[in-house]
C-alpha cells in the first residue's frame, strides 16, 4: 500500500505539477523518454502505472511460483522490492515537493512560469 501511495500518487503528481512551476523532470529516466521534460499529470500517472505493474509482475511471479526463492540473495531482494519502491516513490515525492514549493517561495506560480 505504501508503495501505491508514494510511487503510484505522490510521485504522480508532483512530477506531473513540476511544470506548471517552470521545472523539468531529469535529464533521464522513462519519464522523460516517455512524455518530454514537462510531463503531464496522465502521463506521470502512466509511467508510474507501468513501474509499478512490472514490479509487481516480478514480484508475484517468484513470491507464487517460490523459484529462486531457495537462493538468499534472490529471497530478500524479492520481498524488499515493495519497500525499495515504496523509499524511492517517498524520495521523488518529497524532492519534487521541495523543488514546488521552492519555485512557488520564488514567485513562479502555477501556470504563469
Amino acid at each position: 500500500m505504501a508503495t501505491v501511495v508514494t510511487l503510484v500518487i505522490g510521485d504522480s503528481v508532483t512530477t506531473g505539477l513540476l511544470g506548471k512551476y517552470g521545472l523539468e523532470e531529469q535529464e533521464v529516466g522513462l519519464t522523460r523518454w516517455a512524455c518530454g521534460a514537462e510531463p503531464s499529470m496522465v502521463c506521470s500517472f502512466v509511467t508510474r502505472g507501468i513501474i509499478f505493474v512490472a514490479a509487481f509482475a516480478v514480484y508475484a511471479a517468484i513470491v507464487w511460483t517460490e523459484v529462486g526463492l531457495q537462493f538468499q540473495l534472490v529471497a530478500v531482494t524479492v520481498l524488499t522490492l515493495p519497500l525499495i519502491l515504496a523509499v524511492g516513490g517517498f524520495a521523488a515525492t518529497v524532492l519534487n515537493g521541495y523543488a514546488i514549493i521552492s519555485a512557488a517561495r520564488r514567485g513562479v506560480s502555477a501556470g504563469t512560469h
